[in-house]
């Protein structure tokens, strides 16, 4: 599949990449996904040689190499020397360069086991790469490489990848719905390889005349991730796209977020995320002690996805937005559920919700729907939320895998900032009419396109079953447990 920044030159440079992560599958043993994790690493030492040996890159900041970590030093030694000499490269580059700090030398090349021979095949392969400077880099071709690579490797990685990696058309429609601008401060959420924000970058550089490291520096860039190496990786990917200086935190969205000096919640302008779907045992015990005041009304302890729309309801500024994927239970699930959606819907959080067709995230079939969420709406929008109803966009890319077409993208960013559009698919709904229909946001309960609204119907009776059986299974959780104390107090049987 090409992504749309695939330009003439990328797919060759994603064809090394692929080729020496097969060097450690096919003759080492390793398992693709931890192969690419030294591929990506020895590529950004290679990437760091070049840059610094070549001419400056406006907006890319220097780094401090020395002659020891560069690139054809490394390739000159022993073989039975390389693994060392690649773990001294990559400690002396952390300590001469703190932005690199936690970067590369966690892998351990002198302690894996490929053997010599293996990483010599390898550093050949990735030897036969262009020298990495230049306008490769300040024109975005070696960014679009690595993402190209991530993007194979999602491709290849089933289910696991929507833990790493949104899909481009994805990516790109949460971009431009958010319209984000210079000087503002963005946060991705769960922020995988780090795919929306150089989607962000992208767009503020796409709309004046800076390369993609100036227009990183004209944003304040955060994201959060949970995995370490999925956290190592986004930094390597944002690297190599010539960004520099964002703010990337490891840790627990939920009970680590950024702070300020004063201790409070950072805000952003802009938040973007694809959480983990109803994800359980998330901390709902102590959520109503929480010192922010984040989660009033608690989300139900076996699902986080409404504390993730707390949350980053919290961290907007004024005039913020935040778009989230979900899965579409969100829009009508009752219980917990049920209460905080009523309760956000009468503080007019809601700006747009969009259902998009199944297919379009890796390894998962069923539909997502995007939660464009508002902390103060301009007031021609007050008290209505927008339904685009974008189920049928995209066509298929592959037997599991949909892909929103750029068309498709533009007619439902049009839908959004006009707020309206052809009423088959898309109607700004009034709250009142949200109240009658007891809160409810099913997209097909206020966008009526008769040809579908059987298979809607069994989609929505689908959802409504997959609610009941939850809330079964947690009323049967509770009643365990209430068993269990009870029998506490019973006299032992003789």
């Amino acid at each position: 599949m090409r992504s749309r920044h695939v330009s003439p030159g990328t797919n060759e440079l994603v064809g090394v990449l692929w080729k020496a992560t097969d060097v450690l599958y096919a003759n080492g043993g390793f398992r693709i996904d931890s192969g690419v994790g030294y591929v990506l690493r020895l590529l950004v030492l290679k990437f760091l040689s070049d840059v610094t040996e070549g001419p400056a890159i406006s907006g890319l900041q220097r780094f401090v190499v020395p002659p020891s970590a560069r690139w054809s030093q490394l390739r000159s030694y022993v073989s039975s020397k390389q693994g060392e000499r690649i773990d001294e490269a990559c400690a002396v580059l952390e300590e001469a360069n703190p932005s690199l700090r936690g970067l590369l030398k966690g892998a351990g090349f002198n302690s894996i086991g490929m053997g010599a021979r293996i990483l010599e095949v390898l550093l050949q392969t990735l030897s036969t790469l262009p020298h990495l400077s230049g306008e490769l880099v300040s024109e975005g071709k070696l960014g679009e490489a690595a993402d190209g690579f991530l993007q194979r490797l999602a491709e290849t990685s089933g289910r696991e990848s929507g833990e790493f990696y949104t899909p481009p058309s994805v990516t790109r429609l949460l971009a431009e719905l958010l319209a984000p601008r210079e000087g503002m401060r963005i946060c991705h959420l769960f922020c995988g390889v780090g795919g929306l924000l150089v989607e962000c970058t992208r767009q503020v550089a796409s709309k004046s005349v800076m390369n993609l490291p100036h227009a990183a520096a004209s944003l304040a860039l955060y994201g959060q991730e949970r995995n370490a190496e999925t956290w190592v990786r986004c930094r390597m990917n944002l690297l190599l796209h010539g960004i520099t200086d964002a703010h990337l935190e490891l840790g627990n969205v939920l009970w680590s977020p950024p702070l300020t000096g004063q201790e409070r919640l950072l805000e952003y302008d802009r938040i973007l995320a694809n959480p983990p779907w109803n994800l359980d045992n998330w901390g709902a015990e102590r959520a109503s002690e929480d010192s922010f005041g984040r989660f009033n009304p608690v989300p139900p302890r076996s699902n986080a996805n409404y504390a993730f729309v707390q949350h980053c309801l919290a961290t907007l500024t004024e005039g913020g937005r935040a778009a989230l994927l979900l899965p579409r239970g969100v829009l009508l699930r009752s219980g917990g559920e049920g209460l905080i959606r009523r309760k956000l819907l009468e503080e007019d959080r809601f700006e747009a919700i969009i259902g998009l067709p199944g297919g379009v995230l890796y390894g998962l079939g069923l539909a997502p729907v995007i939660l464009v969420l508002a902390k103060g709406k301009p007031t021609e929008r007050r008290n209505r939320v927008l339904f685009i109803d974008a189920s049928e966009a995209g066509a298929k890319q592959s037997r599991l895998l949909r892909a929103l077409s750029q068309d498709d993208i533009g007619a439902i960013v049009s839908a959004y900032r006009d707020f309206g559009g052809d009423p088959r698919y898309v109607r700004a709904v009034p709250l009142d009419e949200i109240r009658k229909l007891d809160w409810n946001l099913t997209i097909e309960r206020y966008v009526k396109r008769e040809e579908a609204r059987e298979r809607f119907e069994l989609d929505e009776q689908l959802d409504a079953l997959v609610d009941a059986e939850s809330r079964r299974d947690e009323a049967a959780r509770r009643m365990d447990e209430s068993v269990r104390r009870l029998m506490r107090f019973l006299p032992p049987s003789s």
